[in-house]
């Protein structure tokens, strides 16, 4: 993301697996998709992937 120019904490993040972690760790906000234990431990909100 740096690469992109994207500034942490200027961004949402939406992810669904464990790789997400840094990303959602540097983001504004941050979206976990399904039931991921650790990656909902670090979202701010958390939905159903039905």
């Amino acid at each position: 993301m740096q690469k992109l120019g994207i500034v942490a904490g200027s961004y949402t993040a939406f992810g669904n697996d464990a790789n997400d972690i840094s990303m959602f760790q540097h983001a504004r906000s941050s979206v976990c998709v399904g039931e991921h234990a650790a990656l909902q431990n670090v979202a701010t909100e958390c939905v159903s992937s039905d």
